[in-house]
């Protein structure tokens, strides 16, 4: 592994640029950021090997795989449970996200959070159903979204 050189302009471009089009390719790149396509190629595989792209994504559409509607789960695990959950989500496709909240509770976790998509009420429901038996839940459906996978604002690290 290289030693990491820090983030200049050139490397938060195309950090802006593959947030929003992960599929460009090297050419469109190069001329987007002044770079021949195999410097523009070069650059991305050193920021892959930085840690700064950790892995390339599809958005897929939920709806389009009958799991039209999400809602987030709020889960108060039971003492000595949170391996419970976290086995859950991990053999759960319809969990698509799963976060250990601030800590206060006895097992060290106040809370965990999950993102979960669904076909149906009943379908929501036996996914809650696994879930309850190892804490206390409470379930926000999700109506609309108004902000949604937005790429991440980048800095150069001396504007920060």
């Amino acid at each position: 592994m290289r030693a990491e050189k820090a983030l200049d302009k050139i490397g938060v471009k195309i950090l802006e640029i593959i947030q929003n089009n992960a599929r460009i390719s090297y050419s469109g790149l190069g001329c987007m950021i002044g770079l021949s396509p195999p410097a523009a190629a070069a650059r991305v595989r050193q920021l892959e090997e930085q840690g700064h792209i950790r892995e390339y994504r599809a958005c897929v559409a939920g709806e389009k795989l009958g799991l039209p509607y999400s809602a987030f789960i709020s889960v108060s695990p039971n003492a000595g449970h949170r391996g419970y959950i976290d086995d859950i989500a991990q053999r759960t496709p319809e969990i698509i996200e799963e976060h250990h909240l601030t800590s206060m509770g006895e097992d060290g976790c106040d809370g965990i959070i999950m993102k979960v998509m669904f076909s149906s009420m009943s379908h929501l429901e036996s996914i809650i159903d696994k879930i309850a038996a190892h804490g206390e839940t409470s379930t926000s459906i999700i109506l609309s979204s108004s902000v949604s996978n937005r790429a991440l604002g980048v800095r150069v690290p001396d504007e920060v």
